[in-house]
Order: C-alpha cells, then structure tokens, then sequence
C-alpha cells in the first residue's frame, strides 16, 4: 500500500453478520489525533485520527465537497486513508465517496449491507470500488477497528435492524475510544434505535461527544438516550438554512437541558475535537 501503511487484519470472526477486525499500520502519520466533524453541507462526514496514526472516515457527505474538507486535514499531498466506514446507503452519506476516490486510495470501505431500491449513484460507488480494487465488506454489531488501546466499536445493526423499513435505522453506530476521550456516531436512528441501544448497552452508551443522530430532526434524539448518553459536546451535522428544518428547536432545548454544548457545522463549519487533559481543544472555522 502507498507510503508503507499496512493494515494487517489480525483475527476476523464471522458469525451470524458480527465481525472482528483488528489491525496494526506500521507507519504513523503525523496529523493530530482527535475527532474532526466535516463541513459538507446537509450531510454527514466525520474522521477520526487514532493515536497510532490509523485515519477512518465515517460517511462522506453528499458530494465533492468532502474533498476540500479532507485536505484542510490531511493536506494536499496525501491520497491515502485507512478505512472508509458508510453508515447506510443514502446519498448525503455515501456521495462524496465518488469524488474521494478520485484522489484517496483506502484500505477498506465498510457499510451495513442493507441495498437501498433504485440508487444508481449507489450502484454506481460500488462498481467503482470494484474497479479500483478497494474491498467493500459488510459489517454491523460486534466490529472492534483497534489500534494500540483506542478502539471504535460498532454497536448496530445487528439482525434485529439489518432489514428494517427505514433505511435510517440501519445505520451504523460507534462508540470511539481515542485515550480516555470517548464520542458516539450515531448516523440517522430513529427512537426506536436509540430505545434498543439503551437495552442492550445501557451505560456503555455514555460519551464525551455525542455526533447528535439525524441532523437534529424530530424523529431523533429521545430524552431517555440523551440523558443516557450525557455528552459535554454534542455535534449537529447540518446544512445552512436547510429545507428540513434541521436542527429542531426541541432537539436543541433537549441538549441545552443537560448542558451540553453544542456545536453546529451551519454556524460553526468543520470542527477539530482534540482530546486534552481533562476534556478537549475545541477547533472551529
């Protein structure tokens, strides 16, 4: 692989849609480790840079704008990025892969496995991953992507949601441990999402940072998660005067209710969340 990185996938156990991947890169780069929330409009995209040095991008936005946005972080000269993650195949999620494999080569994409209907621009990433030779795989609940001792665990889908209706709510979840600094990404769930998370996982779901799920909207963001959750930092991902009405003004009175602060890509653009002692470095545009 270009510039010696290598990802060595040292166990990977399949059972019933649950994979294990762990892997080791051999070179460390020298971009600041931490949690970085892209500007690319009504969309999601976030990177995380692990301490070891391992790059993994969650989502892309809807199109070629995350590229612009990469280079702010990695600059110019890189054209390589460990891990791709797509939470679920939506155009404001996957759309700006096209655009970022022109430039970036990856080690892996990985998404749920669930085939939107009619998507050709989908259609189109993945036959274009194929050409370049860059493994997409399925994955969902029961990943661990770990380098040294941060780690990002993916805590949905599992089978209960691989086939749900709402293609939002198979979307992939992580908990992110970089250090003691943990973040929760949170795709597009709905309630009924977040109501099964606090089941299964209840005080695991506790983070730092909170990527807030589904821009804001009204169908998203229950009490009972965030409360759960309790992030200091919580991260909306949404465009500019966008035609949803995203964030909603209850989402926005349900964090303020907890006191965590909250930071907005509409008004504060791309964001670096560097981890620190006793909290974070808060970088915005």
């Amino acid at each position: 692989m270009k510039t010696s990185k290598l990802i060595s996938f040292i166990a990977i156990l399949l059972a019933l849609n649950i994979y294990l991947w762990v892997f080791a890169l051999g070179e460390k780069l020298s971009i600041i480790p931490g949690f970085y929330f892209l500007n690319v409009g009504q969309g999601d995209s976030e990177m995380v840079v692990l301490r070891g040095g391992a790059t993994i991008l969650t989502d892309a936005g809807p199109n070629y704008e995350v590229v612009s946005e990469m280079q702010k972080i990695l600059g110019l000269s890189a054209n390589y990025i460990d891990i791709g993650i797509i939470t679920h195949a939506q155009a404001d999620h996957f759309g700006g892969y096209l655009d970022l494999i022109k430039k970036y080569s990856f080690g892996a994409v990985l998404w749920n496995g669930a085939e939107p209907s009619g998507s050709g621009s989908w259609q189109n990433l993945k036959e274009k991953l194929a050409e370049l030779n860059i493994p997409l795989v399925v994955t969902g609940a029961g990943t661990i992507i770990s380098q040294g001792e941060d780690n990002i665990k993916i805590l949905s889908p599992d089978y209960k949601f691989i086939e749900a209706k709402d293609l939002n709510d198979t979307g992939i979840v992580e908990k992110i441990t970089i250090g003691e600094r943990t973040a929760l990404f949170t795709a597009d769930i709905s309630k009924k999402v977040e109501t099964y998370l606090l089941q299964i996982y209840s005080e695991e779901l506790k983070a730092d940072i909170l990527k807030v799920p589904h821009h804001g909207s009204k169908t998203s963001a229950g009490s009972a998660f965030i409360s759960a959750v309790d992030p200091s930092i919580s991260v909306i991902e949404v465009g500019l005067k966008n035609r949803y009405g995203h964030p909603t003004a209850e989402a926005l009175a349900l964090l303020s209710s907890i006191s965590s602060k909250i930071l907005r890509t509409d008004l504060d653009g791309g964001l670096f969340l560097q981890p620190a002692d006793g909290g974070f470095k808060v970088f915005t545009e």
